[in-house]
């Protein structure tokens, strides 16, 4: 995330901005990230987490999706 506000350059305020605009994801986005942590602990990912961590990922761009028709 921190590269994305770093290419783009993105001040404080439009941050602020950005954060304020996709609040409704975030439960999703740290969702996926709690779950990426979780199956990255061995190295390695099996099936089950690889199926966990697309179900949240498409969750998340579902959500995504929900906020840009709004």
């Amino acid at each position: 995330m921190r590269e994305i506000i770093n290419k783009r350059k993105v001040k404080g305020v439009s941050m602020l901005r950005m954060i304020f605009k996709y609040r409704s994801i975030l439960p999703e986005l740290l969702d996926l990230v709690e779950v990426s942590v979780a199956s990255m602990q061995d190295g390695k990912i099996s099936s089950k987490e690889r199926s966990a961590l697309m179900k949240k990922f498409w969750a998340l761009v579902k959500a995504l999706e929900t906020t840009a028709k709004k």
